[in-house]
């Protein structure tokens, strides 16, 4: 029961992407949207702070979802592009603390003098900076495109539908099937391997989806969540 309402909640609030992207990529991409010259990651680390690179880390962290304009560094998905030493109990305090003195003086509408603020504080406090491929969730309309093909593939009807909306799962059989379809097409579970913590949490910035203790569960209870190619209720 405990996977089908984890499921249910997915479901309803869409769905992640399966993409991957890395810094150095995005720092790319984004120097080709805004015109600059070609640029790479070593720009931005190793040279002073321009206009021009505030811009394209403030472009970066949109396309990577790593931040965004209200809140700034997302921390429930920082974790994927900066590795704290384990060791290190004081990351978070340092991060915080040069994160509040480098934005005295920015504006509240300076998005990219704040994200520039938050990317260096992260770079020099946070942890060791990961240039590979991470997981980046889905856009709106990405996510919006996936729970609408998963619906079509099953052919569900208008009622079902309408009993989803208000908040009636009695279907059991198709909603398990839907619901499977779609975490495996988002790459949220396999039957493998289970649910994949990680990008459930990249996900789930208050904990609306899984909580602490939950997680712990699967982690240790992943064996018993697939059987028969179908998600344990």
């Amino acid at each position: 029961m405990f996977s089908f309402l984890i499921g249910v909640c997915l479901l309803a609030s869409y769905a992640e992407s399966s993409q991957f992207k890395s810094l150095d990529r995005s720092i790319a991409e984004c120097a080709k949207y805004a015109q600059h010259p070609e640029r790479s990651l070593d720009d931005v680390t190793l040279y002073p702070k321009t206009e021009r690179f505030s811009d394209l880390i403030h472009c970066s962290g949109l396309v990577l979802k790593v931040c965004n304009n209200e809140k700034g560094a997302l921390p429930h998905v920082v974790g994927n592009y900066f590795h704290p030493d384990p060791e290190d109990s004081c990351f978070k305090d340092r991060y915080n603390n040069c994160r509040q003195v480098a934005r005295v003086g920015l504006c509240p509408g300076d998005f990219e003098g704040r994200a520039y603020a938050d990317f260096t504080c992260l770079y020099e406090n946070y942890g060791t900076m990961q240039r590979g491929p991470q997981f980046v969730p889905a856009s709106d309309l990405q996510e919006q495109q996936y729970v609408r093909e998963v619906f079509r593939i099953f052919q569900v009807p208008e009622q079902v539908l309408k009993d989803y909306s208000e908040g009636k799962f009695e279907q059991l059989v198709l909603t398990e099937r839907l619901i499977r379809s779609f975490l495996i097409k988002t790459k949220l579970y396999s039957d493998v391997n289970g649910f994949d913590i990680l990008k459930i949490s990249n996900e789930d910035e208050n904990g609306k989806y899984i909580s602490e203790e939950s997680k712990n569960c699967l982690q240790e209870d992943k064996s018993k969540l697939i059987e028969n190619r179908s998600i344990n209720y």
